[in-house]
This record gives C-alpha cells, sequence and structure tokens, in this order.
C-alpha cells in the first residue's frame, strides 16, 4: 500500500532559512518518488518525526493548524492522483513535479473539452506573437462575437461554428448599426459614441480575415477539424484610386497662417512631417527623439515587426528638419507633440479647409462602394499624408521597390499596383511622347 511522508533537507549552516517542504512517496521496494512543494517551514520549528510544527514551540495557533491541514492536503492529493495511474511501475520523480504544477497550475491543465468559444479566442489574441495594435482589433472582434451571440440567444462552440452561422454572422455585421435600437438590451453599458456605425465591405471583409486566422490556428492546434471558412467565401476588398495631395498643395497648407490658432498649426505641422516620411500613423504617435539620428529617420514599422521586422530609413528633408526643431525642446522624449488619433483626424480636416485645399476627387466610398464626387477637405486623414508620401515620391523615380523601403511596403506590395494609374503628369509625358 502506497504512503506518503513530508520531510525537509537543510544543513547546519541553513537552520535559519525556509525550507520548502518534500514529499515522498513509497509503494513497496520498487516504487519510490519524490517532489518538492511550494509550502515553506523554518527547520526550527519543524518536526520531523510527526511531519508538523513542533508542539512545544511558540507558533500563532492559526497558522499552525493551517499549515498542519495543508501538509495533509498534500499527502492525500498525491495517493488520490497515484491511484489513478495504472502502470505505476513506470512513473518517475518527474510525475510527481506534474502533479505539483497541476495542483497549483489548474487552469494550465484544464481540459481543452472545458474550454468555452471565447476562452479559445482569448488565448488566440493573447499567446501570439503580433503587435499590441493587432491585438487590439481581435479584442474588438471578440466583443463582437459576444453581441452576436446574445443576438442569437445560444452559446457558440468551436465545433459547431459553422458556415451557416458565419453568413450569418456577416449579415450581423452589415446591420448591427441598426440592431442597437431594435433590441438595446444587447448594447447596455455601451456609450453612444461606441455603438456600432456602419461597416464598409472592406471592414467586413477584414474582420473574417482575422476569424479565418483564428480558424486556422484552432485546427493547427488539434482544437477542432471544423472551419466554417471551407465553405464560406470572404469577399475580395476593393480600393479605389488613392488619393492624395500634391506638393504645391502640401506647401499652401504648410505655409497658411494659423498663428491664431496654435494648437491646430502644431497638428498641421505633424501632417506636414508625416508626408514627408510616410510612416503609418500607429508609428508616428510613437516616435522618440531618439529615432532620428545624423538627420535620418529609423523605426521599425509596427504592423511588420513580428513576421518581418526590418528597419525603415528615411532621410529627412530641409522642411521635416525645420518642422522637428520647433518642437525639439519639448521635456517628454515624443518626437513631436501628438493628440489622439480621432483628434488629429478631424485637425487635418479643418486645416485642409481653412487652407482652401478643397478641389474635388472621385472617391469610393468604402460603405456604398459606389463612386463619389467629394471635396478633397472632406476626406483627407492621417493616412492621406502617407499616400502623399508614396505618390509623390512614386511620380517622380517610379521604382516601388526605392519607395517601399521608406514607406515600409514589402516588395511588390498590391497597394503600388494603384499609383501606377493616378498620375494625370506621367499620363500626358506618355502621350505626348508617342502620340504626337
Amino acid at each position: 500500500m502506497a504512503t506518503v511522508n513530508a520531510f525537509i533537507r537543510t544543513t547546519k549552516k541553513d537552520t535559519n532559512a525556509l525550507c520548502n517542504v518534500r514529499f515522498r512517496l513509497t509503494d513497496g521496494r520498487k516504487i519510490q518518488l519524490f517532489g518538492k512543494s511550494q509550502i515553506l517551514v523554518s527547520p526550527n520549528v519543524w518536526d520531523a518525526k510527526n511531519q508538523k510544527i513542533k508542539a512545544k514551540v511558540l507558533y500563532n495557533e492559526h497558522k499552525r493548524a493551517e499549515f498542519d491541514k495543508d501538509i495533509t492536503k498534500h499527502k492525500t492529493y498525491i495517493i488520490d492522483e497515484y491511484n489513478k495511474v495504472t502502470d505505476k511501475e513506470s512513473l518517475s520523480s518527474e510525475w510527481m513535479d506534474q502533479i505539483f504544477d497541476k495542483f497549483y497550475n489548474p487552469e494550465k491543465f484544464k481540459s481543452q473539452s472545458d474550454k468555452g468559444f471565447f476562452e479559445y479566442l482569448n488565448d488566440f489574441i493573447e499567446t501570439r506573437k503580433i503587435s499590441e495594435g493587432r491585438k487590439r482589433s481581435l479584442r474588438v472582434v471578440l466583443r463582437t462575437l459576444k453581441r452576436f451571440e446574445k443576438y442569437k440567444k445560444t452559446t457558440f462552440n468551436i465545433h459547431t461554428f459553422d458556415s451557416k452561422l458565419q453568413e450569418e454572422f456577416d449579415s450581423f455585421l452589415f446591420n448591427e448599426y441598426i440592431l442597437h435600437s431594435i433590441h438595446p438590451d444587447i448594447y447596455e453599458g455601451m456609450s453612444k459614441k461606441k455603438l456600432p456605425k456602419a461597416r464598409s465591405q472592406n471592414t467586413i471583409s477584414g474582420i473574417h480575415s482575422k476569424l479565418r486566422a483564428f480558424w486556422n490556428w484552432c485546427n493547427e492546434k488539434e482544437f477542432t477539424d471544423n472551419s466554417p471558412f471551407k465553405k464560406f467565401k470572404i469577399v475580395t476588398p476593393t480600393y479605389g484610386t488613392p488619393i492624395y495631395i500634391t506638393k504645391d498643395e502640401r506647401n499652401k497648407i504648410y505655409d497658411y497662417d494659423l498663428s491664431k490658432r496654435p494648437q491646430l498649426a502644431i497638428q498641421r505641422d505633424i501632417f506636414v512631417f508625416q508626408c514627408l516620411i510616410g510612416c503609418r500613423v500607429g508609428d508616428l504617435l510613437r516616435l522618440k527623439k531618439s529615432n532620428v539620428c545624423n538627420d535620418v529617420l529609423s523605426y521599425i514599422a509596427n504592423k511588420t515587426k513580428e513576421d518581418k521586422p526590418k528597419t525603415i530609413q528615411v532621410p529627412l528633408s530641409d522642411k521635416a528638419k525645420e518642422i522637428l526643431s520647433r518642437y525639439k525642446a519639448t521635456d517628454d522624449d515624443r518626437l513631436l507633440p501628438f493628440i489622439s488619433e480621432q483628434k488629429y483626424n478631424d485637425a487635418i480636416k479643418e486645416v485642409f479647409t481653412l487652407a482652401g485645399v478643397t478641389r474635388t476627387v472621385t472617391w469610393l466610398n468604402p460603405t456604398t462602394r459606389m463612386e463619389e464626387q467629394r471635396p478633397i477637405n472632406e476626406i483627407a486623414s492621417s493616412h492621406m499624408a502617407r499616400r502623399t508620401f508614396v505618390g509623390n515620391l512614386y511620380a517622380q523615380v517610379k521604382d516601388p521597390n526605392i519607395v517601399g523601403a521608406m514607406s515600409g511596403h514589402v516588395e511588390g506590395s498590391r497597394a503600388f499596383a494603384r499609383y501606377r494609374d493616378i498620375n494625370i503628369d506621367v499620363k500626358k509625358e506618355i502621350v505626348n511622347a508617342f502620340l504626337d
């Protein structure tokens, strides 16, 4: 019959140091297993014979009772786990380490079959090596799926979430902006600003792509062989011709007198600086003064740093250096005094309007997928700065690899295919050269 005994290991030099209580399981002559617990005790108060706190030492009675109870609890646990093993003779002390790990970290050993849909999805988000921005966007998808679960009045399961349910989720994504008024209970506690707005097809396709990655992960980990995307097809995103401002328009914005609007002038300077370096707004937000050395801006794009980390280097133009010099005396290490992304976009629209950069452009509405004639100031945003950098450089050098090396686009990026169609001056050059 198996027995479990508690003991400690110490030396004469360590009599004042706390020791971990160890346990020895014996079953006949052949089986003897050892394991170290997280219970700590001073050798001065340990009763080796009775495996508890010495009866005659001064010791808090409540702590004494808890300690003795903990020893008994560990012994019972070890015996119970041992009795579950069929081939006991194959056990080694590593088994003791494993059952102690299970004892102290039960969540780590939770049966996969006990996990819920959103536990899997949360594991997918938190355990993968992706940027914090990507994690935030995946958490938005998780919260949207939770609302969809409430809407369906069901409980999702990774084994039964099929293509039909995926199609229903697609419909939910399209219509959620009107559902919150029909089913207010689903959106209880959500502020008006955070209530879902109409989503474009490109946004919905992006959500589906993120979910497809989740199902691929579940299949790779062998959590399930189910995948709703075997039959559900994601609509390919469509993009209109990139719209950006010319160098003259950029300079018009830069030179416009905003002395009476100093805070707006700061955001104008940041926008023009972004036009001159071409980074994404997420990267712009985290740039530090230390990112600039010898008039060259160096950084690793957050979007690709986990998959294909590559240092992007952009030589600073005189105008870019002039902008930085205005803010070099700020107290913190931020490269520029950036505000929130939404307020930044609002400021950009206002600057365009005040500076008179309001020409009409043909724009593909991302929600309706229909072309519209819109004043450029109404659709201006931080991403237009990135397009301005790429478009103006591409019109001059016509080499996507050179421009991509400074904008952070990967080689062969499909984005550059759209820039080939846009520069009217290039088209005029070709027509005059070959048709006249």
